[in-house]
């Protein structure tokens, strides 16, 4: 692999990950602002944290 090909993928991969992080910060914004946007029980669900912290006890 040539390194002027491996910075093309390197650069192609930024640019997706880029867009896509653009991409659900608007989607994001999107379902906040709209009301009708899903069913209230799924924005409660959505606004929920995905990891709850659990507490470490020495035994």
């Amino acid at each position: 692999m040539t390194p002027i090909y491996a910075a093309n993928i390197r650069l192609a991969g930024y640019l997706i990950e880029n867009q896509l992080r653009v991409a659900q910060v608007l989607s994001a914004a999107v379902l906040k602002s709209n009301p009708f946007a899903l069913p209230a029980r799924l924005r409660m669900q959505a606004a929920k944290p995905a990891v709850t912290t659990v507490e470490a006890t020495p035994q």
